[in-house]
């Protein structure tokens, strides 16, 4: 059985036979949910004078909305990339370029001169690293 909110008529009968002084379980049987998932529903719908069905509500879309993760996007960020894709870089080398300037954390790998197995993949690093520094620039 999936999870699901209690909607706004849910809210609304719950109310109701809240307001009868009908006990957690006999609700939850009405409702056809489990007496546990009525009874955090009137903790989380209460106020003063009782359980409030639009507060209710109100709190559960809100408490929805905060769980969403925000993202990575801000308007700088996509002006950045739109400019980088106009210099027709490829999303891998955007996010290479990305993960550099936010990590501020180098690797230089250099490869012994007589140990060919390493050059290939350290001259391709450094033309990769050549494609965002130019030569002369301090690292």
């Amino acid at each position: 059985m999936g999870y699901r909110h209690f909607s706004i008529a849910e809210c609304g009968q719950l109310n109701a036979l809240y307001r009868l002084n009908w006990t957690t379980r006999q609700i939850a049987v009405q409702l056809g949910r489990h007496h546990a998932t009525v009874a955090r529903e009137v903790r989380r719908g209460r106020q003063a004078n009782g359980y409030h069905a639009p507060h209710a509500h109100n709190g559960a879309v809100q408490r929805r909305r905060a769980s969403c993760p925000k993202g990575k996007y801000t308007p700088c960020l996509a002006d950045e990339i739109t400019q980088h894709l106009r210099q027709t870089w490829s999303p891998a080398q955007i996010a290479a370029y990305h993960r550099m300037h936010n990590t501020r954390q180098y690797h230089l790998y250099f490869a012994d001169f007589f140990a060919a197995w390493q050059r290939g993949s350290n001259e391709n690093a450094n033309r990769l690293l050549r494609e965002f520094f130019p030569k002369k620039t301090v690292l």
